[in-house]
């Protein structure tokens, strides 16, 4: 099966179907979803855009070796257009999932998910429970 029909009926597939997305055991990226529209939609934030408080910017990073690195301007375009293309999916409504580390994976700081979270919550993206 051609790979955008696949994804096409993943998003279709009945429920309890382990190849469905309401199964979650499959993730599709933003290639997979251009050109998509669907009723709802859940993004998981990474971090590999996050917003700096400190300098009231985004940062488009890549994880290079054992540290995160800032990306230049030309892979910072593709990054953008990436999280714009999974946050414009959904047509009745959308979940964005920002994870909470607990401070154990020396390569993620928590914070930094707090601030961009803080960032889209002054925005006006409402929370859940």
């Amino acid at each position: 099966m051609r790979r955008e029909r696949w994804w096409a009926d993943w998003f279709l597939r009945e429920p309890g179907d382990v190849r469905g997305s309401d199964q979650l055991e499959l993730a599709a990226t933003n290639f997979d979803c251009q050109g998509l529209e669907i009723d709802w939609a859940g993004v998981c934030w990474g971090n590999d855009f996050i917003f700096d408080s400190i300098n009231s910017r985004w940062t488009v990073r890549r994880f290079r070796g054992s540290q995160w690195t800032e990306e230049n301007p030309e892979h910072s375009r593709f990054v953008l257009n990436g999280y714009r293309v999974l946050l414009t999916r959904a047509r009745r409504g959308q979940v964005i999932w920002m994870p909470k580390p607990d401070g154990t994976d020396q390569t993620i700081d928590p914070d930094e998910f707090d601030r961009t979270a803080e960032f889209l919550i002054a925005a006006g993206v409402p929370t859940i429970g």
